[in-house]
């Protein structure tokens, strides 16, 4: 690991091991609504403008997402896009340490202004915690096959009973 620190989100870390997956929504319109996508799970339609804390709300409804997964920071959306939505992985929830799920959104109900919504990736995360829910890119373990199809049980399991192959103490 580099003594360099790096920075994300304008604040400097050292250790990226520990860095929970987050993502940037810019919404460009003057009113409207859009609709969040979470592992293909819709939102009920949010409006362009709402606060952080309704968009956490709406994320929070949703089958695929449990309540403290993710803090949303930013917005509201307005015509030029000038402030984001972030949506991050919290430390303690079912997307800790892992691959970050797919997050999209659908723009259709979006009025005046350029009528667009645009998810862009800010840090993927990264796979520290075996036990997290393993989603977004689908490569559970990147340090080697370890498919259930492969060696019959999970990632997780694998690294339970395998740790020392991947370097846990």
């Amino acid at each position: 690991m580099s003594d360099t620190p790096t920075t994300i989100l304008d604040e400097p870390i050292t250790d990226i091991s520990a860095v929970q997956g987050s993502v940037s929504v810019t919404v460009k319109a003057k009113k409207g609504s859009l609709v969040y996508s979470v592992e293909g799970d819709e939102t009920a339609a949010v409006k362009s403008n709402a606060s952080a804390a309704e968009v956490l709300t709406a994320l929070e409804n949703l089958g695929a997402v449990d309540s403290g997964d993710f803090v949303v920071t930013g917005g509201p959306g307005d015509e030029l896009g000038t402030k984001p939505y972030f949506i991050t992985a919290t430390a303690d929830g079912q997307y800790a340490g892992a691959n970050f799920p797919s997050i999209t959104v659908d723009d259709a109900g979006l009025e005046e202004g350029e009528e667009k919504a645009k998810v862009a990736v800010v840090t993927e995360g990264s796979d520290e915690n075996p036990d997290a829910v393993q989603r977004g890119t689908g490569f559970a373990d990147r340090t080697e096959d370890t498919s259930p199809l492969v060696t019959g049980e999970s990632p997780a399991e694998r690294r339970a009973g395998h740790g020392s192959e991947f370097g846990d103490a």
